[in-house]
């Protein structure tokens, strides 16, 4: 416990180094479980983790060293974020009936009487997971110094569907039983497809997807291999966008997220998405367009989002948050999000959604 609570004030009573988030967050909406695998809760283990040892080993000063620092901080981020993507999968399978769900490091297992509509839906969650985990990266960085362990976060989740699609997923026919034997892509092409030939469609879309969402990591490579070499770290400008594609319950999505740090610091926020059904060969669409860090007083700011989609049918979803900031460097709020349809945050098949949080926030 002494040695915890001095990690803890090494790394918020020093100096303000790169201006880095981390969020600690509650829901009663959510299990234990659920709770301690979330987005923020996750990131906050990695970042507590490779921040408190730089806090007290130092910085590394090396091109070894800093080779060092990747490596370790990279075989932290793999594992953590693997709980996270099976801890989605086991949420959404417990919000769609299931009576039981085992999470494993690299799988998750579930019982329940599912519809396909359910199995879509839990298939996707755990890449959902990761691209959202990656666009917070972005939300916590932008405009800012983006430490290198935050870089290799965004990294790390922005390339799993990539990878998954571009270099672990054979082509169909070569699954003995692709709906139990292979990786959720398959199994989301299996569950969802009506026919052989929208499947080879589901497929072709998917790897489509994985190549426009490679997109962005072109620059986050560059700027992890110059902080390798070099030990410098950089800003994030002020204006960003990143390429990623959803997994829907109708068929791929390609989206592009668009952020803009304007001289008050509050980041306008949008992320338009465009597919096509192959079931009913009609096209999707989806757009997000947000506001966060607007202030209300001089001490309580604000983030508001609102959202459309139409997949399998129409829904809208809507994200609000308030904080309170006791010092610069930490801060108290409370948020909401509701969905009353498909989103890829709604782990619920074919119902509306919602959740209510309390969060810690610090800044170092």
């Amino acid at each position: 416990m002494k040695k915890t609570l001095i990690l803890f004030v090494l790394i918020f009573t020093a100096t303000t180094v790169r201006g880095a988030e981390v969020i600690v967050d509650y829901s009663n909406s959510l299990n234990t479980e659920a709770n301690i695998l979330s987005l923020n809760n996750i990131h906050a283990v990695y970042t507590f983790t490779t921040e408190g040892t730089k806090r007290i080993m130092g910085k590394p000063r090396n091109f070894f060293f800093r080779g060092l620092e990747i490596g370790l901080s990279g075989i932290l981020a793999s594992k953590l974020h693997k709980i996270g993507h099976e801890g989605a999968h086991a949420f959404s399978a417990e919000e769609n009936g299931a009576w039981k769900t085992k999470i494993f490091l690299d799988h998750c297992t579930y019982w329940g009487d599912f519809s396909n509509q359910d199995y879509v839906k839990i298939s996707m969650a755990g890449l959902n997971w990761e691209n959202k985990s990656a666009e917070n990266s972005i939300v916590r960085s932008i405009g800012k110094e983006m430490s290198a362990t935050e870089l290799l976060w965004f990294g790390i989740n922005q390339q799993c569907l990539v990878t998954t699609s571009l270099f672990n997923t054979d082509k169909l026919e070569n699954y003995s039983n692709p709906r139990k034997d292979s990786n959720d892509l398959v199994k989301w092409i299996m569950y969802l497809g009506d026919s052989e030939d929208i499947r080879e469609k589901l497929y072709t879309d998917i790897r489509r997807g994985a190549m426009w969402q490679s997109l962005g990591l072109f620059v986050p490579a560059y700027y992890g291999l110059n902080y390798w070499v070099t030990g410098e770290e950089k800003t994030m400008p002020n204006f960003w966008a990143n390429p990623q594609c959803d997994m829907t319950d109708t068929g791929m999505l390609y989206a592009l997220g668009i952020w803009y740090k304007t001289e008050k610091n509050f980041v306008i926020h949008a992320r338009p998405g465009y597919g096509v059904n192959r079931n009913d060969d009609e096209s999707i669409m989806s757009l997000e367009l947000g506001i966060s860090g607007f202030k209300i007083t001089e001490k309580i700011e604000g983030s508001l989002k609102c959202g459309f989609s139409k997949t399998l049918n129409d829904s809208y979803s809507v994200e609000a948050s308030v904080e309170k900031s006791f010092t610069p460097n930490f801060a108290v709020g409370i948020s909401g999000n509701y969905y009353s349809g498909y989103h890829r945050e709604n782990p619920s098949s074919d119902e509306s959604w919602g959740k209510a949080s309390l969060f810690c926030k610090f800044i170092f």
